[in-house]
């Protein structure tokens, strides 16, 4: 998309896919997290960790093992999808490219048993979240 001085290009990887608004209800779960630490006075940070189990149902989807299986696809395309833009870029021309999220990974225990899953969310996403101006 590009109209006068804005532009913005989002690309994905055949493998994953481009990230859709339904793997934006991640991003939401996210940004309560981060919002209710902060409101409760507890340090907070870009890396997450929760269980599926946890995120599932706080975006209230089902908790089977395709359930599971789709989680996880979905932070797969918001760790591929990029995005490319001028919007809040301060000198003209410039460009900003991020994914929807860092990195994420599973977690087990020395015995190899899932304990459950870290992300981290990118920096723009973490400020933007705790500034109220935003």
């Amino acid at each position: 998309f590009a109209a006068g001085g804005v532009a913005i290009r989002v690309e994905a990887v055949p493998d994953h896919g481009m990230a859709t608004i339904w793997d934006a209800d991640i991003l939401i779960w996210a940004a309560s997290q981060i919002v209710e630490a902060r409101d409760a006075g507890l340090r907070t940070s870009r890396l997450m960790a929760a269980t599926p189990y946890e995120i599932l149902t706080f975006i209230r989807r089902g908790v089977s093992l395709r359930d599971y299986q789709r989680l996880k696809a979905a932070l797969d395309r918001l760790q591929s999808t990029t995005v490319s833009t001028s919007i809040r870029q301060t000198a003209e021309g410039r460009r900003h490219r991020f994914s929807w999220i860092n990195e994420w990974q599973e977690r087990t225990d020395g015995a190899g048993r899932p304990m459950g899953i870290e992300l981290i969310v990118p920096d723009w996403f973490y400020r933007a979240v705790l500034d109220d101006a935003l």
